[in-house]
């Protein structure tokens, strides 16, 4: 492996604009020093793409098993 470096072939990127839509995100409680840990991520991905506070929405349930069915509620919610 003496020499040049192989040369890698172009990769493709993302184009990651979250300016003008909504978003929901739905945390369990249960965990909560890891949910919120993922919670924050998740909040700086879309702050740092372009979403606005006012346009996300966040909903906390009590464990794993009412995740569904509050995505599914938040969904209906246009």
């Amino acid at each position: 492996m003496h020499g040049k470096p192989e040369e890698l072939p172009a990769g493709r990127e993302g184009n990651l604009k979250a300016a003008g839509k909504r978003f929901a995100i739905v945390v369990s409680r249960f965990n909560a020093f890891i949910t919120e840990r993922l919670l924050q991520g998740a909040l700086d991905g879309l702050r740092r793409t372009g979403a606005r506070n006012e346009d996300i929405e966040i909903m906390r349930v009590p464990g794993s098993f009412e995740l569904p069915s509050a995505a599914r509620m938040l969904g209906r919610e246009r």
